[in-house]
């Protein structure tokens, strides 16, 4: 189901996950979903901690772009989306 709507997603928020190496199979999930969605969605990195996460390499190696909001959290659930 998660391979679905990834698949078919216009628009994904990730937040406050850092994607480390060893998430193999989330890397694999999201890797491969992202490349079959033709919509091309807009994907939302939402982490304050931005130096230690992976999303860059991650996005850049399978020629995807995204933007970071680096607010926290409850401060995103909180404030009007963009």
């Amino acid at each position: 189901q998660a391979s679905d709507a990834l698949t078919t997603a216009t628009s994904i928020v990730i937040i406050g996950f850092q994607l480390n190496p060893a998430d193999a199979l989330a890397r694999y999930l999201l890797a491969t979903t992202l490349l079959r969605n033709y919509l091309h969605p807009m994907i939302t990195v939402v982490a304050p901690d931005a130096d230690t996460d992976h999303w860059p390499k991650f996005f850049d190696d399978i020629g995807t772009h995204f933007r970071r909001d680096r607010r926290r959290f409850e401060d995103w659930v909180f404030q009007a989306h963009p």
